[in-house]
């Protein structure tokens, strides 16, 4: 039986460090049917050197003519290095894994036509909320101003439990490459947030499975931007919610 063919997409807009962390975990080894593949934001030619100085021929350094958002930077991953790929993997910059350990949780697992997390372990003791219930206005505008307390929003205790959920973060997303096809990737209209609750609200109509496993887990250095009031994260979040809406609500999904 042939491994898992699997590609790795990390966007990174100025997160050297924790690239070169995930590298250094592994020891600077990647398994030779995984291929990771950087997607460097700010263009670095120091941080392209470094890449390239390692000599792995699955690690991949890539960049685009312009700085387009999270879905979009994904898709164009895919569409040129992941297409034949069995299995696409989508994860943030500032996440740790084990690929090898990676490898042997995927051979034993049903991935096909799948969408898969895993447990997510947050340094300093955070509250891991990266498997959520779809929400409404309300329970979202609430919730982000902490005037009201939707608990249910989450799965609680059942962050221990195998589960399918209804939509996780977009920190670690697993995907059967041909599900990611059947979806036609990230809808490129949002360029940040809330992209990963409407791919999966779209599997759902697709019947495209979603499931989490707490057997296998990711560390994950969240910045936690969008917290801030009036700054840029805040703004993309907003407009990200009301793009979600709205096409909930004029049956554009």
């Amino acid at each position: 039986m042939h491994p898992i063919s699997i590609t790795i997409s990390i966007v990174s807009f100025g997160h050297n460090h924790f690239v070169s962390e995930l590298l250094k975990f592994n020891a600077g080894l990647i398994p030779k049917n995984i291929t990771v593949v950087i997607t460097d934001l700010l263009k670095q030619k120091i941080f392209e050197e470094e890449i390239n100085s390692l000599g792995l021929p699955n690690l991949i350094y890539h960049t685009n003519q312009e700085t387009f958002g999270y879905g979009k930077n994904n898709n164009i991953i895919f569409q040129a290095y992941a297409q034949k790929s069995d299995m696409f993997v989508v994860c943030n910059p500032d996440v740790e894994f084990d690929f090898s350990a990676f490898n042997t949780f995927v051979d034993n697992i049903n991935w096909q036509n799948h969408l898969l997390t895993c447990r997510t372990e947050i340094p300093g003791g955070l509250k891991n909320n990266n498997i959520r219930r779809f929400f409404n206005p309300v329970i979202w505008m609430g919730s982000f101003l902490k005037i009201l307390n939707f608990d249910y929003w989450y799965y609680g205790s059942q962050r221990h439990e195998e589960v399918s959920f209804d939509w996780c973060s977009g920190a670690f997303m697993v995907f059967d490459s041909k599900a990611f096809q059947k979806l036609n990737g990230f809808d490129e209209g949002y360029f940040m947030y809330i992209e990963d609750t409407d791919i999966c609200y779209r599997c759902e109509k697709l019947k495209i499975g979603k499931k989490y496993y707490p057997t296998f887990a990711i560390k994950h250095f969240g910045q936690r931007q969008s917290k801030y009031v009036f700054n840029k994260h805040f703004r993309w979040i907003v407009q990200s919610v009301f793009r979600y809406y709205w096409k909930i609500y004029t049956n554009k999904m």
